[in-house]
């Protein structure tokens, strides 16, 4: 049930991505040679990295999205919508639920 709701909600992340105009419809070369070192662009990292590594378990649980993302929003409110998916995806990580927040 947790895997479905994680990915209904990457597909929502995606969907807006698409409205606010930051998906890429290329594979950036990047995305090959991608470590931990390389500072890609961010909506690419969070489409091609980050996103896919939700849906099959292997993010980090232990680091929030949101507020690594907040600062590039620019408090543009065409990014609302994509900031609060994230915040809800964040929210299905375990240890949302035991920090002391």
């Amino acid at each position: 049930m947790a895997s479905y709701t994680i990915q209904m909600h990457v597909e929502r992340i995606q969907d807006a991505m698409k409205n606010i105009g930051v998906w890429s419809e290329s594979t950036p070369a990047w995305v090959n040679t991608y470590d931990e070192k390389t500072n890609p662009d961010l909506w690419q990292w969070l489409q091609y990295i980050y996103l896919p590594m939700r849906l099959k378990g292997n993010a980090s649980s232990s680091t929030y999205l949101a507020p690594q993302i907040t600062s590039y929003l620019n408090q543009n409110p065409a990014f609302a919508p994509l900031l609060q998916l994230i915040i809800e995806l964040d929210a299905l990580t375990p240890t949302f639920h035991t920090s002391k927040m």
